[in-house]
C-alpha cells in the first residue's frame, strides 16, 4: 500500500470522525516525520514491519534520549496504519495507555524488581522507561521461545535474539542487555534453583 495513500487516507479519516483540529496538527507532524523516515529508508510502500521499524524509532534525533511523547504518538500512528493495512478500515478506539507488562508471571516479577531497581538508580523517568522498555522486549522474545526462568538465559539465547532485533534497534539492545546482565548479577541468578 503506497504510503502517501494511506497517510492521505487516515487524515480525511480523523476529519471525518470528527477528531479535533489539534489532533490533526499532531498526526500531521507525525505524518511528516513518517514521510521523511521512508524516504531516507527508500520505502514507498507501506507493511506492518516496515511501521513497527518507525514506531520503534524512539530515540530524539535533538536529544539523543528515549522521548516518550514520540513513543506514545508513534505507537498510536502505526495501530491505525496496521488496522486500516489488515481490515480496510482505522480502528479508532482508545487504547489503554499504561506500561507494558510482560504476560509471564516469572517474568512479571524480574520486570517489577527491575523497574524498582531503575526507579533508584536514575532519577529521570525516560531513562527508567528506555532500560525498561528494552527488557520488555528481551522478555517478550524468551516468552516465545518458552525460556521463563533467566537462569536458562545463555549466550546462544542472547545471540538469537540479537539476530531477531532489526539492526536500527541493535545498539539499543545491547545496552540494555548490559546493564540488566549487570543488575541479575549472573553468577548467581545463572545457577539453576
Amino acid at each position: 500500500m503506497d504510503i502517501d495513500i494511506i497517510c492521505n487516507v487516515l487524515l480525511d479519516a480523523l476529519i471525518e470522525v470528527g477528531y479535533h483540529e489539534h489532533t490533526i496538527f499532531n498526526y500531521k507532524g507525525v505524518i511528516r516525520r513518517f514521510k521523511v523516515f521512508c524516504e531516507e529508508k527508500g520505502i514507498t510502500e507501506y507493511t506492518p514491519d516496515f511501521g513497527q521499524t518507525y514506531a520503534d524509532d524512539v530515540i530524539s534525533k535533538k536529544t539523543g534520549k528515549f522521548s516518550k511523547n514520540r513513543y506514545h504518538s508513534q505507537s498510536r500512528f502505526i495501530r491505525l496504519l496496521n488496522s486500516y493495512y489488515n481490515t480496510g478500515a482505522f480502528d479508532f478506539t482508545m487504547l489503554k495507555r499504561g506500561k507494558l507488562q510482560p504476560t509471564n508471571d516469572n517474568h512479571k516479577k524480574i520486570y517489577c524488581d527491575y523497574g524498582i531497581f531503575l526507579r533508584n538508580r536514575y532519577e529521570n523517568e525516560n531513562t527508567v522507561h528506555f532500560y525498561e522498555y528494552k527488557l520488555y522486549y528481551l522478555l517478550q522474545y524468551l516468552n516465545e521461545i518458552q525460556i521463563y526462568e533467566i537462569y536458562k538465559l545463555s549466550l546462544i539465547i542472547v545471540i538469537g535474539y540479537l539476530k531477531a532485533i532489526k539492526q536500527c534497534r541493535q545498539r539499543a539492545a545491547f545496552c540494555g542487555l548490559r546493564l540488566f546482565f549487570k543488575y541479575i548479577n549472573r553468577v548467581m541468578i545463572f545457577t539453576p534453583p
